[in-house]
């Protein structure tokens, strides 16, 4: 009876922490609000297919296919698949549709992450396929900048 959240990646800078954080927040609330279902249904789903959509986030991000309807449908996702990204963004529409209360500058981070991936694909994409050791340099230096700044980083 208690909910367990094991995985937060750390952003590039505050507002971006925040953001998730926000999206993080009204997801537990709509859930505990029982919007899409009521907590004993919620309740019942077995560890089996949780931990399947787990892993396979974990491996690809919000590139993860999501193809258990069921689970979806928890969300008040209209369809029957989709990527983890997808199911997300129309999280945070449906929650959050003026973007998070707190801060415009925590929206607009939100959108950056929703928009263009989490910081590790945006990391991936800087680097590119084969980064020398100045690329990977050059990249983590404009991450630097991003935490002084309080920005978003873009690829």
């Amino acid at each position: 009876d208690a909910i367990e959240i094991r995985v937060l990646d750390v952003q590039e800078c505050p507002a971006a922490d925040l953001a998730v954080l926000s999206a993080a927040v009204a997801v537990l609330k709509a859930l505990v609000g029982e919007r899409w279902q009521p907590l004993a249904l919620q309740q019942r789903w077995p560890v089996a297919p949780l931990a399947a959509i787990l892993e396979t986030t974990v491996r690809r991000g919000e590139e993860a296919p999501i193809d258990d309807a069921d689970y979806l449908a928890a969300f008040g996702f209209g369809r029957r698949e989709g990527r983890a990204g997808e199911l997300w963004r129309h999280l945070v529409e449906v929650l959050l549709p003026g973007g998070p209360a707190a801060e415009p500058v925590v929206a607009r981070a939100l959108a950056v992450i929703l928009g263009e991936g989490t910081l590790a694909r945006r990391l991936l994409a800087a680097a590119g396929e084969e980064p020398s050791p100045a690329t990977l340099h050059e990249v983590y230096r404009t991450l630097c900048v991003c935490l002084e700044k309080g920005e978003p980083f873009h690829v």
